[in-house]
């Protein structure tokens, strides 16, 4: 029975992947074609930087933390992927 819900959950981790995916490239091919494409640009640079100047690097973040920092990272990598776009 257990092997039976890590099969569904990992099942239901990899469609959400695929999910997160599929809505990366659409917002880069959306953001590509803007007329505000720089704005875009520089908007998610700046968010892609998080700033945890108040947590210990040795220490296990709290949830709060992790959240901004997976934002953080998901922004960075948005703005990698609209950099790398011709357009």
């Amino acid at each position: 029975m257990i092997e039976a819900f890590e099969r569904g959950a990992t099942q239901r981790l990899v469609e959400l992947e695929g999910m997160l995916l599929a809505q990366r490239k659409l917002l880069v091919q959306l953001a590509a074609g803007s007329d505000r494409r720089a704005d875009l640009s520089s908007w998610l640079a700046e968010r892609g930087a998080f700033q945890g100047n108040d947590e210990d690097p040795g220490l296990v973040p709290d949830e709060a933390f992790a959240l901004q920092a997976a934002i953080a990272e998901e922004f960075r990598r948005l703005s990698e992927a609209l950099a790398a776009e011709p357009g």
